[in-house]
C-alpha cells in the first residue's frame, strides 16, 4: 500500500480502507441466524413435523436467494473502495525554475506608442498585459517580480501564488529616474533564494543601457558567477529615434554573456511574440511520471445491481413463497 492506495498490476484500489466493510458481512450472517422475527404459526409440538424435517429437499431456493444478496452487498463494498485500472503511463517534462521578472517603470514607459487593435496604449500598459499572459502560461514554476526607477525594489518574492504576484503588479506605476543596474543586483538577489537549480532573470526595459554603476560588465560578471541566465527584452517602438540596431555594449552584451536571450520589439504584437520565445526557451528539462486510471466503480455497481434485481425476481416471482 502506496500513498494510500492498495495497487497490484496496475489495478488498484483508490479508497483501499473501504474494504474493511467486508469484515461485517460474516457478522451479518452470524447475526442472520440467531437475531430474527416470531415464527407466524407455534407448535406445541415439533413432532408433527418430523416427517418434514428429515427429508432433504434436492434444492433450497433460500439459501440460493441469500448467497445472491451476499454477493451483491462484496460487489457494493468493492465499489466503495473505487476500483481502478491503469491505462497509461508517460513520463513527461516537468521541472520547476526559479523566475525573477526585473521591469521598468520609469517615466518613459508612459509613453502611448504601442498600438493594438486600433487602440494606443502607454509601454507600461503593453508590458503589463503581455507579463500577465507570460504568467498565466506557465505552471509549477516559482515565479517573482522586482521594479526599478531611480531605485530598485522588490514587488513580489519567488512564489506558485501567480494571482497575488499579478495583483501586486497591477498596482504598480512609473516613477521618476532609471537605475537599471540596481534593478538587476535586486532581481539577482530574490531569484537566489529559490530552491530551483534553474535561475532565470527577465528584464523588460526602454532603456539603451545600464546608466551609472554598477557596470554592463560588473553586472554581467555578477550574474555568471551566480550561475544566472538574463534574459532582455528591449521596447524600441517603431516611431522611437532609437530605434535602430542595439548597441553591442548594452543590454545584448549582458544577454550574451549570461547565456541569455536579447529580444528588441517593436509594437504589441512583436513584444506578445517575445514572451512567447521565452516561455518555450525556458521550458522544463527534467522528467516526471504521469499515469492514468480508469474508474471501474460503475461495473461493479452495475453488476450489484442486476444481481439485487435478479434476487428479487426470484424471490417473488420464481420462488414466490405463500403464506
Amino acid at each position: 500500500m502506496t500513498d494510500g492506495l492498495l495497487e497490484l498490476n496496475g489495478f488498484r484500489f483508490a479508497s483501499p480502507w473501504m474494504l474493511l466493510a467486508l469484515l461485517l458481512v460474516p457478522l451479518w450472517i452470524w447475526l442472520r441466524g440467531r437475531i430474527g422475527p416470531v415464527a407466524a404459526v407455534q407448535y406445541s409440538s415439533a413432532k408433527l413435523l418430523e416427517a418434514a424435517v428429515h427429508r432433504r429437499p434436492r434444492f433450497r431456493p433460500s439459501g440460493f436467494l441469500v448467497l445472491m444478496r451476499y454477493s451483491a452487498l462484496i460487489l457494493l463494498v468493492f465499489a466503495l473502495a473505487r476500483p481502478q485500472l491503469e491505462t497509461s503511463f508517460e513520463e513527461r517534462q516537468a521541472q520547476a525554475i526559479d523566475l525573477v521578472l526585473n521591469l521598468d517603470f520609469s517615466e518613459s514607459m508612459a509613453r502611448r506608442d504601442f498600438a493594438h487593435e486600433s487602440k494606443r496604449f502607454s509601454r507600461m500598459e503593453s508590458m503589463k498585459a503581455v507579463v500577465e499572459e507570460f504568467i498565466r502560461s506557465r505552471s509549477g514554476d516559482r515565479i517573482g517580480s522586482t521594479r526599478f526607477t531611480e531605485t530598485a525594489r522588490l514587488i513580489s518574492p519567488l512564489t506558485m501564488d501567480y494571482t497575488w504576484v499579478l495583483a501586486q503588479l497591477a498596482r504598480e506605476e512609473t516613477g521618476p529616474g532609471r537605475s537599471l543596474g540596481a534593478g538587476l543586483v535586486m532581481a539577482a538577489e530574490a531569484v537566489m533564494n529559490g530552491p530551483g537549480a534553474v535561475k532565470v532573470i527577465v528584464t523588460v526595459t526602454d532603456a539603451e543601457s545600464l546608466a551609472g554603476r554598477p557596470s554592463t560588465e560588473a553586472t554581467a560578471g555578477t550574474l555568471v558567477a551566480l550561475g544566472i541566465r538574463c534574459h532582455v527584452v528591449h521596447l524600441v517602438p517603431g516611431n522611437d529615434p532609437r530605434s535602430g540596431p542595439p548597441s553591442s555594449t548594452g543590454l545584448a552584451e549582458i544577454a550574451r554573456i549570461t547565456g541569455g536571450q536579447y529580444l528588441q520589439v517593436r509594437d504589441y504584437p512583436s513584444l506578445r511574440q517575445a514572451h512567447t520565445q521565452l516561455d518555450m526557451l525556458e521550458a522544463s528539462t527534467s522528467l516526471r511520471e504521469v499515469r492514468s486510471f480508469q474508474e471501474l466503480m460503475g461495473w461493479f455497481l452495475a453488476a450489484a445491481s442486476l444481481i439485487l434485481v435478479a434476487e428479487l425476481m426470484f424471490a417473488h416471482l420464481v420462488w414466490r413463497r405463500l403464506p
